[in-house]
C-alpha cells in the first residue's frame, strides 16, 4: 500500500499505590491511592482516572450497603457485571447464576443483579418483579446489592412509568400538542396502576450510591436521557443520594454531568509507581486520501482489510508466539471483511464482535479468543485482558484513546498499526511522548465532533426537562394532587412550545423532526434491518431480507416512488407530522410505492419486507442533511429515480 510510514512510542500509565485494602472473604485487593480518596470522600465524587485504573472497584468504596452501577451500553453492563461476578468468586461463594448473583463472602453476603433488555428477554417483566422482590428480600436480610443497568430502566422505574413504553412515549410526545388538563387523568391511572403493581423495582434504585461509569461515551439522546437520570437523583425528595461519576478524559458531556450535580469533590488518579498500561509502539501509516475532514478519516478505515492482508504473515507469527491481536474500526462490513481476510490468510482463532456477529457466522467468546476484530463494543464495551498487539482507527479523538486504552494493560507493552490520512503527518513531531501529550496531540489531528445541534437548538435541554416534567408530575398525581399536575404540565407546554417555535424561526425545520423521534422513545435503539442495509447487500428471502456476505456495501433502506409533481404536493402536507408507516404508504398508493435497498446509483428491490405498524416523522430538508440522518439515525429514505440518478425526496424518521 502507499503511504508513509513512522514510528511514535507512548510512555507507559501509571497510578499511585494506596496503603489501604479492600476485603472481600478470603481476597484481599491492594487499593490505588485515587480508590482511597474515593473510599474517604463522603459527598458527591467526579473521578477521572485512565482506562484500566481500577474505577469499576467504586462500587464496592461505598460507606452505606447498597448501590447502583448506570453503564452506557448493554455490552458495558455484561462486562461490568461480569468482571465484579469474577472478582467475588476469587473471595467468595458463588451460591447462583445467571442476571442474579449472590455471593457469600464468610461474614457478609453480595447480590449482584442485572437489568438489561437483554437480560430479561424471553421473560419479560414478571420476570423482573420476582427478581426484584428476591434482591429485596436479600437486603432485609442484611445483604448488601449492586444492581447494574442502562439508564431508561432506573428511570421509568422511579417516575413509575416503565410498565408501557409506547403510552409513556405518547403522553410525553402530547405535551407539544394537547391541552394539559386533558392529560391529567389520562397519566393518574396509569401512574396508580403501575407504581401499586412495579412497586418492588422501583425499591431497588432507591439507593443511596449511584455510580455512572465511562460517562465521556454518552452522546446526543443517550447523553441526555443520563443527564436526566442524573437530575432526578439529585432531586429526590425522600432519600439522600451519593453519587460518582468517572471518565477516562475531559468532555463536554462530563462538563454537563458536573453542572446538574453543583457540589462534588473532584478526583484525580496520580501518577506513581503502578502501572496500569506499558509502554506502547505505534506504527504510523499516514495514507494520502483526496477526501477531507471526517471523510479522510472513514477513507482510511475503509482499507483496513487490505492492510490486514500485506500483514497477515507477522499476525500470524503473533498468533502463534503466544500474542493477544485486537482489530477495532467502525463499519460492521469492515469488521466482517478484516475477519475473512483473517480466516483466509490462515490465522487461526478468529472472533468478530459486532451486533451482527451470530448472523455473520463469525461470533464467539472474545476473552478466549487470539484474534479479536469488532467495533463499539469493543471500545465501550468487552473488557479483554492481555490484549498486546493491533491495529486501531478512530473519527473522534476519544474515540482513538478509548480504543488504544484497551491494549497493554497492565505493566504490559504493547504495538499498534496506526493508520492516518497523510495530511496529518506533520503534527507529529517527536518519536516519543508520554500518554497525556498523545492524548493532547490527538485533539489536534482528529476534526472537531460537529456541534451536537440536539443541545445547541435547546431540543436536549428541552427532553431533559420533558423528563423531570414527567417525574415530577407523577409524583403529583400519586399524591393526589390534580391541581398541581396541571399547573405542572402547562409549564411544560409552554416551554415546549416556545423552544420549538425558535427552532423553526431558524429555519432549521429538521430538529422539530427528530424533537419528536427523541420526545417518543427514551431509548431509541436502532432497528437491526437499517444496519444491515448500510453495512450489506440485502437478499429477499421467505423469511425476509437476509444480508450477503460476501457483498459488504454503503447503503441504506428506501421507499421508492413514482415521483411527480402532484406527489411532491402531498408530501408538504406529511412534512413535519406523525403518521403511521403502514398508513403512509396506503395513502402513496397512487405512486407505487417499494421497499429498496439503495446502494449508489443502484436499487435492490426487497418485496419480502414485512409491514410495519411503528409511526414516522415525514421530513424534507436538504439532502446533504438527509443523507447525513440515513447515516446515524433509525431512517428510512423516500427515493426516486431520474436518468438513472437515485434522488432523495426526503426522510422517513422512525418515532
Amino acid at each position: 500500500m502507499r503511504g508513509v510510514s513512522d514510528t511514535l512510542v507512548v510512555g507507559p500509565t501509571t497510578v499511585a499505590e494506596g496503603d489501604e485494602e479492600l476485603v472481600l472473604g478470603k481476597l484481599r485487593i491492594k487499593l490505588r491511592k485515587f480508590q482511597e480518596e474515593v473510599k474517604r470522600t463522603k459527598g458527591n465524587v467526579v473521578i477521572k482516572a485512565p482506562t484500566g485504573s481500577g474505577k469499576t472497584l467504586t462500587l464496592l468504596l461505598f460507606d452505606a450497603e447498597n448501590a447502583v452501577g448506570v453503564y452506557p451500553s448493554r455490552a458495558l453492563v455484561n462486562d461490568q457485571f461480569e468482571s465484579l461476578s469474577s472478582l467475588f468468586r476469587r473471595g467468595c461463594e458463588e451460591e447462583s447464576k445467571g442476571s442474579l448473583k449472590i455471593f457469600d463472602c464468610d461474614k457478609e453476603k453480595y447480590v449482584l443483579l442485572k437489568i438489561t433488555s437483554e437480560s430479561l428477554e424471553g421473560r419479560g417483566w414478571k420476570a423482573l418483579e420476582g427478581l426484584c422482590e428476591k434482591v429485596l428480600e436479600l437486603r432485609d436480610e442484611g445483604a448488601k446489592s449492586i444492581v447494574f443497568t442502562v439508564p431508561e430502566y432506573p428511570y421509568f422505574l422511579l417516575s413509575g412509568e416503565y410498565d408501557n413504553f409506547y403510552r409513556v412515549g405518547t403522553i410525553l410526545k402530547r405535551l407539544s400538542v394537547e391541552e394539559p388538563e386533558k392529560l391529567v387523568d389520562k397519566i393518574r391511572h396509569l401512574s396508580r396502576e403501575v407504581v401499586v403493581r412495579k412497586g418492588f423495582c422501583a425499591q431497588l434504585f432507591f439507593a443511596p450510591n449511584l455510580f455512572f461509569d465511562e460517562f465521556h461515551a454518552y452522546s446526543g439522546k443517550s447523553l441526555y436521557g443520563a443527564l436526566a437520570l442524573l437530575s432526578i437523583y439529585t432531586s429526590l425528595p425522600f432519600i439522600e443520594t451519593r453519587i460518582a461519576i468517572s471518565s477516562a478524559t475531559h468532555t463536554p458531556e462530563f462538563a454537563l454531568a458536573k453542572k446538574i450535580l453543583e457540589e462534588f469533590i473532584t478526583i484525580e488518579a496520580q501518577k506513581g509507581g503502578l502501572e496500569v498500561r506499558g509502554k506502547t509502539i505505534m506504527r504510523l501509516m499516514f495514507i494520502r486520501s483526496r477526501w477531507p475532514g471526517v471523510a479522510a478519516f472513514s477513507y482510511v478505515e475503509d482499507l483496513v482489510p487490505l492492510i490486514v492482508k500485506e500483514n497477515i504473515h507477522e499476525i500470524r507469527e503473533r498468533v502463534e508466539g503466544g500474542d493477544k491481536v485486537g482489530i477495532i474500526v467502525d463499519k460492521i462490513a469492515n469488521v466482517y471483511e478484516t475477519y475473512r481476510v483473517l480466516k483466509e490468510g490462515g490465522v487461526k482463532d478468529v472472533v468478530c464482535v459486532t451486533s451482527l456477529s451470530e448472523e455473520l457466522g463469525c461470533g464467539g467468546d472474545p476473552r478466549e479468543a487470539s484474534v479479536i476484530v469488532g467495533n463499539e463494543a469493543i471500545s465501550y464495551g468487552i473488557d479483554i485482558k492481555d490484549l498486546n498487539y493491533g491495529l486501531v482507527t478512530a473519527k473522534t479523538w476519544h474515540q482513538l484513546v478509548q480504543r488504544v486504552g484497551r491494549f497493554g494493560r497492565g505493566p504490559h507493552s504493547s504495538e499498534l498499526i496506526l493508520p492516518y490520512p497523510l495530511k496529518v503527518k506533520d503534527l507529529f513531531k517527536k518519536s516519543y511522548m508520554e500518554w497525556e501529550d498523545f492524548v493532547e496531540l490527538s485533539k489536534k489531528i482528529y476534526p472537531k465532533r460537529p456541534l451536537d445541534w440536539y443541545a445547541e437548538s435547546g431540543l436536549g435541554g428541552l427532553k431533559l426537562r420533558k423528563v423531570l416534567d414527567m417525574y415530577e408530575l407523577t409524583t403529583y398525581i400519586m399524591y393526589r394532587d390534580k391541581f398541581k399536575a396541571s399547573q405542572i404540565l402547562k409549564k411544560a407546554l409552554t416551554r415546549s412550545r416556545r423552544i420549538l417555535n425558535e427552532v423553526k424561526e431558524k429555519g432549521e425545520l429538521h430538529l422539530g423532526a427528530l424533537a419528536t423521534f427523541y420526545f417518543s422513545s427514551f431509548r431509541g435503539a436502532s432497528d437491526e434491518l437499517i444496519i444491515k442495509a448500510r453495512n450489506f447487500e440485502l437478499e429477499d428471502s421467505p423469511e425476509g431480507p437476509k444480508i450477503n456476505v460476501n457483498k459488504p456495501v454503503r447503503g441504506y433502506l428506501a421507499l421508492e416512488v413514482d415521483v411527480d409533481e402532484e406527489l411532491k404536493e402531498v408530501l408538504k402536507t406529511f412534512e413535519g407530522k406523525v403518521i403511521q408507516f403502514n398508513a403512509f404508504v396506503e395513502l402513496l398508493s397512487k405512486w407505487t410505492p417499494r421497499i429498496v435497498q439503495v446502494i449508489g446509483k443502484n436499487i435492490n428491490p426487497l418485496s419480502k419486507v414485512g409491514p410495519s405498524k411503528d409511526p414516522i416523522y415525514v421530513l424534507r430538508s436538504n439532502e446533504g442533511y438527509l443523507r447525513y440522518l440515513l447515516s446515524v439515525e433509525s431512517a428510512v429514505g423516500l427515493v426516486y429515480t431520474r436518468g438513472g440518478e437515485v434522488k432523495l425526496l426526503g426522510v422517513l424518521v422512525r418515532v
